[in-house]
């Protein structure tokens, strides 16, 4: 079998959708043909692509690529993230995977870098076979803001002493809520509004924050827009504003796949308004409450200021996150502030 690069057409998108409808048993559904249009086709730097193995008619492999535009010290380039690898299993063990991986990187050669976030199946294939490489100034993690200790406990000790436990906890999380919430009613100078798009006021903003970050995926209006705006998926958005100027905005999903929870799927302050970062969780965390969800969730990164945040406001660091770089001259960067949420990756 060969490898094909797969023509974008709205029946070729149809047959994908329709090996991930297999790849995905349970009731999470993913890479349904309107995504793959979006972020392919639709994707505001260059068209995206995916390759695959056939059986006839039949996709059995899949790898994508999808261009993004990034700053890196002051300076754009265009990357590109490597995703969607899945085998049938049916097919497995007959090297798709790592073939799939290394052709699709060859295709993209002519990006900057391009990277990945496997999960810890994939991990080691893309280490050992693809020659990709674990960056140390890159460290991504899951951060959690518990509502709830409920089904935490209840994997611990029985589920009576875990309810009665959880019921103390919730109690606790509720006055610390109304404490901050009492204390930002006297003393808040920040102003907030949702919004159904972005406009070209973000362009503005991204001037000034663009500039506080070594590394960092462009936000601009463009960016943004086609991200959230334009994404098939429904975001909330949130944003910031001090004397009527954009400050920083905030945007969250929610899910309730395994447990009720807001994602916080991308934020971006500028850095003298770190604590209207802090009003902008604490307004989570009242949403939170209200719709009785268990849990704050998102991905960022240690080599930020914005980290220590997190902490302030009760997050806890979770699991590592691991993002992979292909192995060309890049992996010689260095950053001191990097900027990374999962929105910059195609997990939600």
């Amino acid at each position: 079998m060969k490898i094909n690069k797969l023509n974008l057409t709205l029946e070729n998108l149809f047959l994908v959708d329709q090996f991930f409808k297999i790849q995905y048993i349970d009731n999470k559904r993913y890479g349904e043909m309107g995504y793959f249009y979006w972020k392919l086709l639709k994707n505001k730097i260059n068209n995206g692509f995916i390759n695959c193995y056939r059986d006839e008619d039949k996709i059995i492999a899949t790898t994508s690529i999808t261009p993004k535009e990034i700053l890196y010290k002051s300076k754009q380039f265009i990357a590109a993230e490597i995703g969607d690898t899945y085998v049938d299993q049916n097919f497995q063990g007959r090297g798709f995977f790592s073939n799939l991986v290394n052709k699709s990187k060859k295709d993209a050669e002519d990006y900057f870098f391009i990277y990945g976030l496997p999960n810890h199946l994939a991990l080691p294939i893309h280490l050992k076979r693809c020659n990709f490489r674990l960056l140390n100034f890159f460290e991504v993690y899951s951060f959690i803001y518990p509502l709830s200790i409920k089904k935490f406990l209840s994997k611990k000790i029985s589920k009576i002493p875990a309810f009665i436990l959880d019921i103390f906890y919730k109690l606790y999380v509720r006055s610390q809520i109304n404490l901050a919430r009492v204390k930002y009613y006297f003393s808040n100078i920040y102003t907030y509004e949702q919004i159904d798009i972005f406009d070209e006021s973000f362009d503005k903003f991204w001037d000034k924050a663009s500039i506080e970050w070594d590394f960092i995926f462009v936000r601009n209006k463009k960016m943004l827009s086609w991200r959230f705006d334009e994404n098939p998926k429904k975001y909330n958005k949130l944003i910031f504003k001090k004397d009527n100027i954009i400050i920083g905005y905030l945007v969250y999903a929610n899910s309730y796949e395994d447990d009720s929870r807001i994602i916080i799927a991308d934020f971006l302050f500028l850095r003298e308004y770190d604590k209207a970062f802090d009003y902008a969780i604490h307004l989570l965390k009242n949403i939170a409450l209200k719709r009785n969800i268990n849990g704050i969730s998102l991905w960022y990164t240690l080599q930020s200021g914005f980290t220590k945040n997190l902490f302030k406001n009760n997050f806890y660091k979770n699991k590592i996150v691991p993002v992979i770089f292909d192995n060309r001259d890049n992996y010689k960067m260095e950053c001191n502030n990097v900027h990374f949420t999962i929105s910059d990756s195609d997990n939600i």
